[in-house]
């Protein structure tokens, strides 16, 4: 019995030696693209509720939030509470130098006490009983923590029933304490305005803040930004407009700017209220008061392009777009002028608008700034993707005549620079005078991205002579290819059905001599990849004389490849190339891939990585490519003359119809065993009836297996695919082959 399994395992097993590993890698993200998080600094920017400075010091000295005092306050605290346990009349005999320790212990600044709430109303409570005078600090960390346990109503009706006790005298109100009444300190105030506005009064707040301005105009006024945050949450337009006046307000007070992160809480405040003039008019001051149009540091660059970045995100039309664009050119240096376009054109392209990136362009020159590659080829794109016909002439003419500076111009390799290192490098450099609109404009030299818009184009007109022209003049040009290239190639030479060639470029620009930098294949590549094995093992002719790696060895490539994508914030754009826009596309040519192979633990496995992995669900298909599989299973190793009668004998339909009857009572018993009806069935998500679906196939091919070989075989074939795939630790269904029938 061992032998017939080895036999299944020679009959499965790799021919070929195993794919290399990956050793290009993808480009880096742009720092000003995903990775700033402005919600942090907003936080930064708003006061602690629950921050006081002015807090009584514990006898001990000045507490840090070290472990050594973390435990002191711990024991006190410990120890406070079982002497209550222990004698009722202990808190009427504390003096006041204990109640000071006892309350600083839950109260202390920065500390990581989960209880501190807790403590703090359970001691001012105890503090009540004993006829302790609490004090004003004490008094509002008292409201400040009902406040933040979820009982806001009460807080501020606390806090109102303080602001009436004016009166020294008054018999009508329950004071809140034996203590001093609070009347109207900043304090007191302040954490009025905190809690209204935290508590989305941001009216009510607006009035305290005016109170608290009018008896004391020194206070601090980082106060107004919880105001101002407030209105900038709330869902009425007209608060928009208060919130606007609030800044205003607050620009004429010289301590509330004083840093990038000040400004930070009004602009990031308009940017999640949506409001793209009110963002702009803060922008335009940060750029100004706060001198980044004359700070060229790296940091300082990056500031700018990730709120204009922020601003882009809110203009939804080329209006808006414009109106952004024409501001940061306006209030920027020169040296931001491509970047500035740059991004203008990019987003115009993005809403389909030709004539507008020409306008762009176009305006580049009027204004002196010499348009490079880059913003070449966003017109090119654009005018590719136009389906006039006017418009693609003029893209072959523009690409064409880049192409010809490029060869009059000697190869130089510059360094790739991000925007920021870009602008950074324009203002260090010898300063260039602006260019006059009269003179005759020049067009820039192509480069790896122009030139895989034209082999694009031209491929898809079926203009291959175009596309050889082009791969040659690169190579004489040492222009190093894209991922684009690289897969335009590859697809020329699959159509010609030239598959080995096609998977020797792969192999040689993703895994380059020490002299070249390579290439990182994207999604599309793989799925070039999985045609070109498709069609080249559909073929007898050309499937004998292959040099391709088995689907099992592809797989393997590719989670690799996925393995150094899938956490980048932009994996979903790796996923949607290898996708396309029919998610069961991809499905189909990995299994026809394997299913040409007649390898069913792979197929098996395969439909587990896909679905864990890359998170498809079976298509409708599946079953049938998996039917279809089984039914010429048996021919495998079998000569030529053997396959093509027992095609024509019938047979494979009569089998694949019988798998089908196979599966539809799996199916019936599966629903049985969940005590599932159609009702239920058409309840579930696509997701649900995509696991379903990938459950029963699994365990048809099992049923299939264990026809042939014993239980034990049979997982030990499927063990053996999912190591040859790289996933061994995989779960393959819901029932093993000692389970099924």
């Amino acid at each position: 019995m061992r032998s017939l399994f080895v036999l299944q395992r020679l009959r499965y097993a790799s021919t070929l030696p195993p794919v290399r590993t990956l050793t290009t890698y993808p480009r880096k993200i742009p720092s000003h693209a995903s990775v700033w998080d402005p919600s942090a600094r907003v936080r930064s920017a708003q006061p602690n509720i629950f921050d006081h400075s002015d807090e009584q010091s514990a006898p001990t000295g000045d507490l840090q939030d070290s472990a050594g005092n973390r435990l002191w306050r711990r024991h006190l605290w410990r120890a406070y509470s079982l002497a209550k346990k222990t004698d009722p009349d202990l808190l009427r005999c504390l003096p006041p130098l204990a109640w000071t320790a006892l309350w600083n212990s839950p109260t202390i600044k920065n500390r990581p006490n989960r209880t501190a709430r807790a403590h703090v109303q359970e001691l001012y409570c105890d503090m009540l009983a004993a006829g302790i005078a609490a004090s004003e600090h004490q008094q509002i960390a008292y409201l400040e923590s009902i406040f933040l346990s979820d009982k806001k109503e009460l807080a501020l009706k606390k806090w109102e029933l303080l602001d009436s006790q004016e009166g020294a005298g008054r018999t009508d109100i329950t004071p809140l304490s034996h203590g001093p009444l609070i009347r109207r300190t900043p304090e007191y105030l302040e954490s009025g305005i905190r809690m209204y506005g935290l508590a989305g009064n941001p009216v009510r707040a607006h009035e305290i803040m005016d109170n608290l301005f009018g008896l004391y105009p020194t206070w601090n006024s980082d106060i107004i930004k919880v105001v101002f945050r407030a209105y900038a949450r709330s869902e009425e337009t007209k608060h928009h407009g208060t919130a606007k006046a609030i800044y205003l307000m607050a620009q004429g007070r010289r301590d509330t700017f004083t840093t990038i992160e000040d400004y930070d809480c009004f602009f990031v405040g308009f940017i999640q209220a949506g409001n793209l003039p009110h963002s702009k008019l803060v922008f335009g001051d940060m750029v100004r008061y706060m001198n980044l149009d004359s700070n060229y540091s790296q940091e300082t660059i990056h500031q700018v392009l990730r709120r204009l970045r922020m601003l882009y995100g809110l203009a939804d039309d080329i209006v808006k777009t414009t109106s952004v664009a024409l501001q940061a050119i306006s209030i920027l240096p020169r040296a931001y002028f491509p970047h500035v376009f740059g991004e203008w054109m990019q987003l115009s392209a993005a809403q389909n608008a030709p004539a507008a990136v020409a306008q762009i362009l176009d305006m580049m020159y009027t204004r002196g700034c010499q348009p490079e590659t880059f913003h070449f080829n966003i017109l090119l794109k654009t005018l590719f993707h136009s389906d006039e016909k006017e418009h693609t002439l003029k893209a072959e003419n523009i690409g064409w005549q880049m192409m010809n500076e490029a060869a009059q111009e000697l190869p130089t390799r510059s360094p790739f620079r991000s925007a920021a290192e870009a602008i950074s490098h324009a203002e260090r450099a010898q300063p260039v005078p602006p260019e006059d609109p009269s003179l005759p404009r020049k067009v820039p030299p192509a480069n790896a991205n122009t030139i895989a818009l034209l082999m694009q184009h031209h491929s898809t007109s079926s203009g291959w002579e175009h596309v050889q022209y082009l791969a040659k003049q690169m190579e004489k040009l040492q222009i190093q290819p894209n991922e684009q290239i690289l897969n335009i190639v590859m697809d020329d030479e699959c159509r010609k059905g030239k598959y080995n060639k096609a998977w020797h470029i792969y192999q040689r620009l993703t895994n380059p001599s020490y002299d070249s930098k390579g290439v990182f294949p994207n999604g599309a590549t793989f799925r070039c990849l999985w045609k070109t094995m498709r069609l080249c093992f559909g073929e007898p002719s050309t499937s004998e004389e292959s040099t391709l790696p088995t689907p099992r060895e592809l797989l393997a490539e590719q989670l690799r490849w996925w393995n150094l994508v899938r956490r980048r914030a932009d994996s979903d754009r790796f996923k949607r190339g290898l996708a396309a826009s029919d998610l069961g596309a991809i499905y189909k040519l990995i299994m026809h891939s394997f299913s040409f192979c007649k390898d069913l633990p792979g197929s098996l496995v395969a439909m587990h990585v896909l679905r864990q992995k890359f998170g498809v669900h079976p298509s409708n298909d599946a079953a049938h490519i998996v039917q279809t599989q089984i039914a010429w299973v048996d021919m495998h190793g079998d000569t030529k003359d053997a396959q093509t009668q027992y095609a024509h004998s019938g047979i494979p339909g009569k089998v694949s119809k019988q798998m089908g009857k196979i599966y539809s009572v799996l199916m019936e018993a599966r629903f049985s065993r969940m005590g599932m009806g159609a009702d239920d069935y058409a309840r579930l998500s696509e997701e649900e009836k995509g696991d379903i679906g990938l459950n029963s196939l699994s365990e048809l091919i099992r049923v299939v297996l264990k026809r042939r070989y014993p239980p034990e075989d049979v997982e030990a074939m499927i063990d053996q695919a999912k190591e040859d795939i790289g996933v061994p630790e995989i779960s393959t269904g819901d029932m093993d082959a000692f389970a099924v029938a």
